[in-house]
């Protein structure tokens, strides 16, 4: 025999399905959107930090720059001081040289020799003068030579002048300065 239930048994199931089907699509739909959220304000938050770290790193590129330009300048104005110094220090090494070779040239001067003229260009120093004769000048050449001063004596031009019934020898003598080291 057929039996027809008519108790909505069925239906209910159905629908207890459908209820159920559409709390776990909600639970789902929730849950990714909670995810989503949760993944966006981490992202967002990592953003910001590196912002921040950003801003930093920044700030001390800029801080140090500075430091750096500072530092350059430093260099800068000590190359300058060691310049001036390196020519304060020359000319104060320098400074006794003209005592010194005037000195050498008319301690060392025979009689019967006269200097004429003294031209000093670099470290060469000619010398122009009238003697009696080439012993006069050999002597003086020997005597320039003894000198811690003076280096490379040669004589350039040594030759007979006439004048007022006297004959002298015009000469021209050419040597080196040298400073000795300090004693």
């Amino acid at each position: 025999m057929i039996t027809i239930n008519l108790l909505p048994v069925r239906e209910a199931k159905k629908k207890e399905t459908e209820r159920m089907q559409a709390l776990v699509l909600g639970a789902v739909v929730v849950g990714t959107f909670l995810a989503i959220v949760g993944v966006h304000i981490a992202i967002t938050a990592r953003i910001s930090h590196v912002r921040n770290q950003i801003q930093t790193t920044q700030t001390e590129i800029d801080h140090l720059q500075k430091v750096i330009g500072d530092v350059r300048t430093f260099k800068k104005d000590k190359a300058e001081i060691e310049r001036k110094l390196g020519v304060i220090h020359q000319l104060e090494a320098n400074r006794g040289g003209p005592v010194h070779l005037l000195d050498e040239l008319a301690s060392r001067l025979p009689d019967k020799i006269w200097l004429t003229a003294l031209r000093q260009e670099g470290g060469v120093v000619t010398l122009e003068g009238l003697s009696i004769d080439n012993e006069t000048i050999a002597t003086y050449m020997t005597r320039l030579g003894q000198s811690p001063y003076l280096s490379n004596i040669e004589l350039e031009r040594s030759q007979v002048q006439e004048g007022n019934n006297v004959k002298l020898n015009e000469f021209t003598i050419r040597f080196g300065v040298v400073t000795p080291p300090p004693v």
